[in-house]
């Protein structure tokens, strides 16, 4: 049983019309042609069409269009090694996070416009190509490219310019990144939505080229399994997730970017400066310390009483 209202020609139709949009955008781009990831993409591209709908359409071929797609000749680890220097810590923090795929997103002053804009670049390892945790890690990175391509410059009260991605904030001046841990579970529960319709795909008899043998290769019309371990941030924002109510604002303002009718919507049912609160606690349960169950109590508190208020509306 699935949820695709299309018949099985409708869909490959789809499929194939998914996949010309994505040539194009390599066409375009002027990207070399590797048909494996451009058959991931358009798995991908397909997938997020089907979760956002076809309104969406145009905001998805963009953030295809705005990002340059890069094939490692070898690891994730290798990659964050050789060319960005890092350390033993965050290489595997890092290469851990959505394996086999990298996100880097890196602000740039145009000087011809005095204007800021993003230079965004999904690194892909060949060695993860038969994996099948190369398609949920690269719907991870190119949902929160989706989520950050409206309203990508923020400029906010008392701190001044920074990235916008999903609802965390990257500073230009501090270079903190503020709610980068809640907007992760944010993009985790919304990428295992997504994923649930990618999954569905296989359950046809797909005929586009590449496409098929991927679905069947990796997913064999089956439920897909694989979804990693709720950290602490994600376990206490799941059931504010679930909520329909909090659900249909989150999505919208967080794709458009309009982020303050998030603030708005909790704080109607939780009090002014709640969600303000609830952010700040995510903050520190992002760098855990000795009071990590007074503030994961004190997160659940604020979650609760949302939903209290939610479910008696």
């Amino acid at each position: 049983m699935t949820n695709i209202d299309m018949t099985e020609e409708e869909l490959n139709k789809f499929l194939g019309y998914c996949r010309e949009c994505v040539r194009q955008t390599e066409h375009v781009t002027e990207s070399s042609t590797n048909e494996f990831l451009t058959s991931v993409k358009t798995i991908v591209f397909a997938g997020l069409v089907s979760y956002y709908g076809p309104d969406k359409f145009n905001d998805i071929y963009m953030a295809f269009l705005k990002t340059k797609f890069v094939v490692c000749d070898e690891t994730i680890s290798q990659l964050l090694m050789n060319k960005y220097n890092f350390d033993e810590k965050s290489v595997l923090k890092l290469s851990e996070h959505c394996p086999g795929v990298f996100y880097n997103a890196v602000a740039f002053k145009n000087q011809k416009s005095n204007k800021y804009q993003i230079k965004r670049t999904i690194y892909v390892s060949k060695f993860m190509a038969s994996s099948s945790i190369l398609i949920p890690s690269f719907v991870h990175q190119m949902n929160h490219i989706l989520n950050s391509i409206n309203n990508p410059i923020v400029n906010k009260r008392n701190i001044g310019l920074g990235s916008r991605m999903g609802v965390a904030f990257d500073s230009f001046i501090s270079r903190s990144c503020d709610s980068l841990g809640l907007e992760e579970a944010f993009n985790k529960l919304q990428s295992e939505e997504v994923m649930d319709r990618i999954v569905e795909f296989s359950f046809y008899d797909i005929t586009v080229p590449g496409v098929s043998e991927i679905l069947n290769s990796i997913f064999h019309g089956v439920s897909f399994e694989e979804k990693s371990e709720d950290d602490l941030i994600t376990k206490i924002a799941r059931p504010l997730y679930k909520d329909d109510e909090f659900n249909k604002v989150l999505v919208d303002r967080r794709f458009t970017g309009r982020l303050a009718g998030i603030r708005e919507e909790f704080d109607s049912k939780v009090g002014e400066g709640s969600y303000v609160e609830f952010l700040s606690i995510c903050d520190k349960l992002s760098n855990p310390s000795d009071d990590v169950t007074k503030d994961s109590d004190d997160a659940k508190l604020l979650v609760k009483k949302y939903l209290d208020k939610s479910n008696n509306n």
